[in-house]
């Protein structure tokens, strides 16, 4: 197994020791001080000396400093021990211990007669400066000081102003303390500070010491107990056996630690009285125990509880008790002998009889077991699990498998554990439990295990199975239809999501062969599946129909999938106060914890999105953020998407750049053209209104690559986009064209959004007061329905054109009630303007310098602001797709309408004129 380096720290410490001579590595017990001292000493370009400090003789005055001067001193006498890089090492524990007769500096004998009269330390630190100095040791000597604070105290001051007043020069010092004070006599020195690793930290770790040779729930319950030490951690894996790393046998919970625990808890809860200590052993033993029982066997026991309590250690849920610290519980596990565990679950199997029949099964299984005991385990677990302690029900789950003599027996409970840990977001060890029952000779059982697989699979990446109708076999579809079908549903709910449409289509076919075999939870996964191809293609009446429909029946029997595809199916058809009201109820009949309570959250959030309640989709996106549980692993593509708008439209772009990357990193890895359109739709549309609409046309153009699948132009929602920055730049005549393609698809495909929004871009084309009547007439057909955020939009571009045609105060007057608009819908950087906008306030008051410019048509007034950007005509052809003919006619047409000569002659009486954008 590898070491445990921290790397990241090392290279801080040694960036530390080139710039200062003296630097600290500062942390608790277990965190990995020693091994980072000693990779420090590994590759040191130089002669290194260890200076070892013992508690024991912190008691002894001055033994520190003179431990250190003798190491030091040793160099003259040593033996030296050459490293493979010509590096040497010297290592002494006092002055004897050097092996052999040292010629160490003469202030030491002066020091005893100076300490003896008083001598302050400042003098007693110039003593032992003269005599390091007096060494003369070799270039860049390191001096290593492990467990500095373990010094005596008189020592510690000393070696404190040696720090502070040692010349720079030949020696380097490198020390450790569990901790330095600014106090301290070693305070002024620099400091590495080693903090706990979190617990993905923890993981990274694990695999990186097992060479990844490790599965995934023995890597999760290493890093839990070890409580945030990476040493812990390695003692933990050294204990385990290889079934266990591998996941092939039940796991060892609590987990045991090797001979390191001792020096770990002493660092965590000092040396424990008798009665503490009994009491831990007691909740060693299980999960959580009622603290009645306990009251009567521990004298004290409210006021250890609380001590205990203070330091996180155990913690107190209802009238249970349970230790929740990891290394704690199995350090007072692993310190009794088997007998005496033996006797404790006795004992407590007594006691809870009469407070909680699952604990007294569970102690009974170590000191009573039988047939029934497995069996009985996984019920109870399935009690925990649904009560949120989800760790305790894991741990009867492993205790069943353990004391189990026949695995298929298990399976069915199994499964069911599964399916719960999977709805509380527990991906790891749900997978584990699926990975057992898909062994199972049972038919069915090894098909919903596979259909438990690919849900667990794709809420936490989003990928599926490459394959699409060999993931059953004959044998199966003939045996169990029913279950083939269940699995071919979710794969095609699963496919639409991932805008697969003509995959999901080919899978829900496949499904409605086998009607007559379904149960009421299929036939939901059914219509579930219909919904989400039909809305896709923007056809709402399944989903209205299954709204009306589910509001008569009973909630609790309402599968979760079958909610949230009938809420998306409302919302890719802008029923939005129907979606919003499915989701409430699947929020209202979910636990906290669960994932359904999560992607409720994300489609309410996307909801209002969609239907301009801004403001409202920013705290549900701020709600599902806050949230303490595994949120943030349940489907990660919806929550990126999400932040990443949230940080877009509040013109936080520098903030959204590591979320964007997250995405396309998540979208490349996934393979899901889906996410990656979503992000350039995203992007596309911020640079937009950032006024960057070259660059927002490079996004939009590649999400309208993306989005050939797509039938509904409700569903991307980017061809808006794309056109107006298209005209923005000058590309009128491909606008033109993706105008006449949207109109086709609002055609075929009925959507009010697009609707708007395709009369925005029709606007937008339109020459002179043509453009006025058409953005006049989008207006006034605006309902009090639609969306207030598109309408602020149209105002914006409204506002735009009118500057463009040279009216000053109309233009005006749209931009401030756009900016009201946006203020009122929680737009607010939009209502503040951003530069672009700020540019169009400023010239809607700011009278034109060539009045002249509003005869010319809007083809003609493209080539000139592309004549005043330098383009030459056969670049000015190229950029607006028409021939350099045409060309040379408009600007002979602008010539005339402008009275000028030459294109000099434009140029120079176009300089400074407000209504011509750059290009």
């Amino acid at each position: 197994m590898q070491k445990v380096i921290r790397h990241r720290e090392l290279a801080r410490l040694r960036n530390l020791l080139t710039r200062h001579w003296a630097a600290a590595v500062v942390g608790r017990t277990g965190l990995g001080k020693n091994s980072l001292l000693k990779a420090l000493e590994a590759n040191w370009e130089g002669t290194v000396i260890r200076v070892p400090c013992n508690s024991s003789e912190s008691t002894t005055p001055y033994s520190g400093i003179d431990i250190l001067l003798t190491a030091v001193g040793a160099l003259k006498n040593r033996s030296s021990i050459l490293s493979a890089d010509g590096a040497s090492t010297t290592s002494v524990s006092s002055r004897t211990e050097a092996g052999v007769e040292v010629d160490s500096p003469a202030v030491l004998d002066a020091d005893v007669e100076r300490r003896a009269g008083g001598e302050s330390t400042a003098a007693l630190a110039d003593a032992a400066i003269d005599a390091l100095c007096a060494t003369q040791p070799p270039e860049n000597t390191l001096i290593v000081i492990a467990g500095a604070d373990e010094m005596d105290d008189h020592s510690q001051s000393v070696l404190g102003q040696i720090i502070r007043r040692l010349p720079s020069g030949r020696f380097r010092i490198a020390v450790s303390a569990h901790s330095i004070t600014s106090e301290s006599p070693l305070g002024p020195i620099a400091c590495v500070e080693l903090r706990d690793l979190s617990h993905d930290e923890l993981i990274e770790l694990v695999h990186r010491l097992t060479d990844g040779r490790i599965a995934d729930e023995s890597a999760r319950i290493a890093a839990s107990a070890a409580s945030g030490r990476p040493l812990a951690l390695r003692h933990i894996l050294d204990a385990m056996n290889r079934s266990e790393r591998l996941g092939e046998s039940a796991l060892t919970i609590p987990v045991r630690t090797g001979r390191a625990g001792d020096s770990l808890m002493r660092d965590i809860i000092g040396n424990p009285g008798t009665e503490t200590l009994a009491l831990l052993r007691l909740l060693s033993l299980a999960p959580s125990t009622p603290c009645r029982p306990l009251l009567a066997r521990v004298p004290g026991f409210w006021e250890i509880v609380d001590e205990l309590e203070a330091r996180d250690i155990v913690e107190r849920r209802g009238a249970y008790l349970r230790i929740t610290h990891g290394l704690v519980r199995a350090w007072a596990h692993q310190s009794m002998s088997s007998s005496e565990r033996i006797a404790g679950h006795e004992q407590l199997a007594e006691d809870c009889a009469e407070f909680d029949s699952r604990l007294e099964h569970w102690h009974s299984s170590f000191s009573r077991p039988t047939e029934q005991s497995a069996p009985t385990l996984i019920d109870d677990s399935r009690s925990f699990i649904r009560q949120g302690a989800s760790e305790a029900g894991i741990e009867f789950v492993e205790r069943a498998m353990r004391v189990s003599s026949e695995e298929e027996a298990l399976a069915t409970g199994l499964l069911d554990v599964a399916q719960m840990l999977y709805e509380r977001s527990e991906f790891v060890f749900a997978s584990r439990y699926v990975r057992i029952v898909a062994r199972s000779s049972r038919r069915s059982l090894a098909v919903r295990a596979r259909t438990l697989d690919i849900q667990i699979t794709f809420a936490q990446r989003q990928t599926l199975p490459s394959h699409l109708l060999n993931s059953w076999t004959r044998a199966e579809l003939a045996e169990v239809p029913a279950d083939v079908a269940r699995l071919q549903l979710i794969l095609s709910i699963c496919r639409s999501e991932r805008g697969e449409y003509a995959e999901a289509d080919e899978l829900l076919r496949a499904a409605q062969g086998a009607s007559n075999h379904l149960g009421e939870p299929e036939r939901q996964l059914l219509e579930a599946a219909m919904i989400r191809v039909e809305s896709s293609r923007g056809r709402d009446l399944t989903a209205l129909r299954s709204f009306t429909a589910m509001r008569t029946r009973d909630s609790e029997g309402l599968e979760p999938d079958y909610v949230l595809s009938v809420a998306s199916g409302l919302m890719l058809t802008e029923h939005y106060e129907s979606a919003q009201a499915a989701l409430a109820l699947l929020r209202d009949n979910s636990d906290r914890g669960t994932i359904w309570r999560t992607q409720a959250l994300c489609l309410q959030a996307e909801t209002a999105v969609r239907a301009g309640h801004l403001r409202q989709a920013n705290e549900l996106i701020d709600s599902i953020g806050s949230r303490e549980d595994d949120a943030a692993h349940v489907r990660p593509d919806r929550l990126l998407t999400l932040r990443c708008w949230q940080l877009l439209i509040a013109g936080r772009a520098s903030d959204a750049e590591p979320v964007e990357a997250q995405l396309a990193a998540l979208a490349t890895a996934t393979d899901n053209r889906r996410l990656l359109a979503e992000l350039n739709a995203l992007q596309g549309s911020a640079l937009l209104r950032m006024g960057y609409p070259a660059e927002a046309v490079r996004h939009l153009h590649r999400c309208d690559e993306l989005s050939t699948a797509e039938v509904s132009p409700n569903v991307r929602r980017h061809e808006s986009d794309l056109i107006e920055a298209l005209i923005e730049i000058g590309r009128r005549e491909h606008a033109g064209l993706l105008v006449q393609q949207l109109r086709k698809r609002v055609e075929r495909c009925h959507s009010r959004w697009a609707e708007l929004a395709l009369s925005r871009c029709e606007a937008l084309l339109a020459s002179g007061e043509k453009s006025s009547e058409l953005f006049n007439l989008a207006l006034r057909s605006w309902r009090p329905q639609d969306s207030l955020f598109e309408k602020a939009l149209t105002h914006t571009a409204f506002a735009r054109r009118l500057n463009d045609l040279g009216s000053g105060p109309r233009a005006r007057e749209q931009f401030l009630t756009a900016a009201s608009i946006f203020a009122e819908v929680g737009a607010e950087r939009l209502a503040e303007g951003d530069g672009s906008q700020a540019s169009l306030s400023a010239a809607a008051t700011a009278p034109p310098v060539l009045p002249q410019l509003s005869e010319l048509s809007e083809e003609e007034l493209k080539v000139v602001e592309l004549v005043r950007a330098g383009l030459k005509n056969k670049e000015i052809a190229r950029r607006v797709f028409v021939s350099l003919r045409t060309v040379e006619l408009r600007l002979t047409a602008v010539y005339r309408k402008l009275n000028v000569g030459s294109r000099t002659e434009l140029v120079s009486r176009l300089a400074g004129n407000p209504r011509l954008a750059a290009v």
